[in-house]
């Protein structure tokens, strides 16, 4: 995924997935998400939160489920600052893993089609 440095209200797609199977993990709220990103320093803890609906306004840290396993989850600006070139977006989910395509910060209108799976608890 592509960002332009500096962008705020940043939400990311998610999608959780059954370890042992691969399916869509459905039916999580926020508090079952450990998020975090890292720049070029430590990892920054998100804290997280529900979004009451798919199209509330953004607001750091929330998450609402959209189906089939995605979930919109909402960034604070700090990670999309400009300064670096990528940032890492990671966490876990309880009962499965998720998978995240990593973030470029570039102003141009590459896409990455890299993605990475993270972390299970």
């Amino acid at each position: 995924m592509n960002v332009v440095p500096g962008s705020t209200n940043v939400s990311l797609f998610m999608r959780a997935l059954v370890l042992t199977t691969g399916a869509a993990l459905e039916g999580k709220i926020y508090s079952d998400f450990t998020l975090w990103y890292r720049r070029d320093g430590a990892k920054v803890a998100v804290v997280t939160k529900t979004l009451a609906l798919l199209t509330t306004a953004h607001d750091d840290g929330g998450v609402k489920e959209i189906g089939d396993g995605w979930y919109r989850v909402d960034f604070p600006d700090a990670a999309f600052a400009a300064g670096v070139d990528r940032v890492l977006i990671g966490g876990t989910v309880d009962g499965g893993i998720l998978h995240a395509d990593p973030v470029d910060l570039n102003a141009s209108v590459n896409i990455t089609t890299e993605s990475t799976i993270i972390n299970s608890r």
